[in-house]
């Protein structure tokens, strides 16, 4: 888990650094299509708080290794450690979902807004919207998996 979301807060700085608002900086013909400043507003709280997410998560993933690490197996199986598991995922479930809301915004910047019915945007926007949920749902069965006695 913490390799994924280290990798996760990397993607997250370069989306922000890379995504800028320019009239050059996007393949839109439409001008009715270009997204507003809230969007760009949007991506940039969704990024935050996608990053905020997978840190958080990091940083619980390190200390639940390190009790693992050094405890003993009585302290290993303990209720508190299973909450912090729990924690963990919720972090990074919270992180995937503003990750996604921020691809979306991201796409939209590029391509232009949903509703102007862009195949490429059709596409981006239907592949995000597949794919998020399938992951969550293998997420979450594994974490329940796990917890299941």
């Amino acid at each position: 888990m913490f390799a994924l979301n280290a990798l996760f807060v990397g993607v997250t700085y370069f989306g922000m650094g890379w995504t800028q608002m320019s009239p050059s900086n996007n393949i839109i013909s439409k001008p009715e299509c270009i997204p507003g400043t809230n969007t760009i507003k949007e991506l940039v709280v969704f990024h935050i708080t996608s990053f905020v997410s997978f840190v958080m998560s990091n940083v619980v993933a390190i200390g639940i290794k390190i009790v693992l690490e050094s405890c003993t197996p009585t302290v290993t199986h303990s209720k508190t450690l299973r909450v912090f598991m729990v924690l963990c995922a919720v972090l990074s479930v919270s992180g995937y979902t503003f990750m996604f809301f921020a691809m979306n915004n991201v796409a939209q910047i590029k391509l232009g807004l949903i509703e102007c019915g862009d195949p490429h945007m059709s596409i981006s926007f239907i592949s995000l919207l597949v794919h998020a949920p399938v992951v969550f749902s293998v997420y979450t069965t594994i974490v329940v998996y796990i917890f299941h006695d």
